[in-house]
């Protein structure tokens, strides 16, 4: 009687364990998971950018909305598009920065600087000055162009102070999606020359996001490459090659520079090139 009992047990095992996985069909299924993640992953990662972009562009939208208020409030005036301001010889300030002083790197007085300029008011959200991709230390990660009432790279000619003088109000870039550590919280490019000025930091893949004067926010992807690479060096590079033969690389012939400078100066103060170097 034992005996059968062995054998009953044993052959149960042995029932169960034919359908169990082999070596080869755990290997097979491994290789079938491996290759649906390899499919997957790219679909995700696009999908979690999607979602940035839109939450940036968001963001950009509702300072655009912002800025427009303030110019409502205040006689048409446009806020100061800098985070520097102006004083008068007595020292009081007589016209605010939209953020009220330069990029320090300690958060905390960056969102002092952010809850004392002069967009606060219209804009009480601190999440919506930055990026959800910025870096961790930038406490806004926006910048209006120069352009909008600061104007120190295409002259005074050029500096809108009123809300009313822009024209094609759908086409003029108010604010880009920069660097903090662009201390003035105000990005530049040449009006008068076939050059860049300050980069942009292409967090949204090959690509910027800007918002304009009549209160829409866009998605812009570079058409040319160099312009991506231009947007890999740190404020500082920039800098370093401005005039020379290398920023002439990154410029001549670029649609990207020509389709930028438009939207910040509304033309071109030169006739761009038709060959690349």
């Amino acid at each position: 009687m034992g005996t059968e009992r062995r054998r009953d047990h044993s052959h149960a095992a042995q029932r169960r364990g034919s359908h169990g996985f082999t070596l080869i069909e755990l290997l097979v299924v491994i290789a079938v998971i491996a290759l649906l993640l390899s499919v997957l992953l790219p679909a995700l990662k696009l999908a979690k950018e999607a979602g940035m972009r839109a939450a940036c562009l968001s963001h950009l939208k509702q300072l655009a909305l912002a800025w427009s208020l303030y110019a409502d409030d205040n006689d048409d005036k446009i806020v100061r598009g800098a985070a520097t301001s102006v004083f008068d010889a007595s020292g009081t300030v007589i016209e605010l920065g939209w953020i009220n002083g330069i990029w320090d790197p300690n958060p905390v007085i960056q969102l002092e600087c952010i809850q004392t300029g002069a967009l606060w008011p219209y804009c009480e959200t601190v999440k919506l000055y930055r990026c959800r991709v910025a870096q961790p230390d930038e406490r806004w990660s926006y910048s209006i162009v120069h352009s909008m009432n600061h104007g120190l790279i295409g002259g005074e000619a050029l500096r809108i102070k009123r809300k009313s003088q822009i024209v094609n109000t759908g086409r003029r870039i108010v604010f880009v999606d920069d660097y903090a550590y662009d201390w003035d919280a105000s990005w530049a490019v040449y009006y008068d020359r076939e050059q860049w000025w300050n980069p942009l930091p292409g967090r949204h893949g090959n690509g910027t996001t800007l918002s304009f004067a009549d209160g829409h926010s866009e998605y812009w992807k570079w058409q040319d490459m160099r312009t991506r690479e231009f947007c890999k060096l740190d404020w500082e590079q920039a800098e370093a090659i401005r005039g020379t033969a290398e920023a002439d690389y990154y410029a001549l012939g670029n649609p990207d520079l020509y389709k930028m400078q438009l939207g910040v100066w509304g033309k071109l103060g030169y006739t761009p090139s038709t060959t690349r170097p």
